[in-house]
């Protein structure tokens, strides 16, 4: 992931820079080509899951097999060996494990923060938190955030954005192609 420190990376890019770029595709009117930044838009509008690095339930659908044998629900946490599944409980004796959802020093960055509107971005993944706090860099990600939340909660306007093959979707009933273009389609169930 390409905030995260894995392997021999040993240092972490905050979401809070990863943000202002997200902010500078949407004034650029480029989201329907870039589904990270949508990805954030949905997680605020609708608290829809969503991948990595905002996804804040990561271990309840993936598992990584690391080449050592090591079998994780988080390819960067595997990569730093840390919280570990037990692999034959899970698949041979139908066990299911969430090590990440049992630590609570991975559920947010500080206290303060179950408080604040830009909980569920802002935090991020569990991976992210424990990075941000391992290279003393919670602060500086908090101040950001607050620099341009405001710019990121007005994205947010409790609409699904479906996100399928490179388009997006409005419940308006238009859908924008490939070149940027509304196009009028039927509202009906998300697909």
């Amino acid at each position: 992931n390409y905030a995260n420190m894995s392997g021999d990376c040993q240092s972490t890019l905050p979401l809070s820079e990863i943000y202002k770029i997200y902010l500078l595709i949407w004034k650029e009117g480029l989201q329907n080509h870039e589904w990270n930044s949508r990805q954030m838009v949905n997680r605020l509008s609708v608290g829809e899951n969503t991948s990595c690095p905002l996804s804040r339930s990561c271990d309840g659908g993936i598992r990584v097999l690391q080449p050592d044998g090591g079998y994780y629900s988080c390819g960067a946490f595997g990569d730093d060996g840390l919280y570990p599944i037990d692999f034959e409980a899970e698949i041979l004796h139908g066990g299911f494990e969430r090590p990440l959802q049992k630590e609570a020093r991975l559920d947010a960055l500080k206290m303060e923060c179950y408080s604040c509107e830009m909980f569920q971005v802002c935090n991020g993944c569990r991976k992210h938190i424990h990075d941000l706090k391992a290279t003393d860099l919670v602060e500086i990600h908090c101040s950001q955030m607050k620099e341009i939340s405001a710019e990121i909660l007005a994205l947010s306007d409790e609409r699904q954005i479906e996100i399928k093959n490179d388009t997006y979707f409005r419940s308006s009933g238009f859908e924008i192609d490939r070149q940027g273009v509304e196009i009028e389609r039927e509202v009906g169930p998300w697909r």
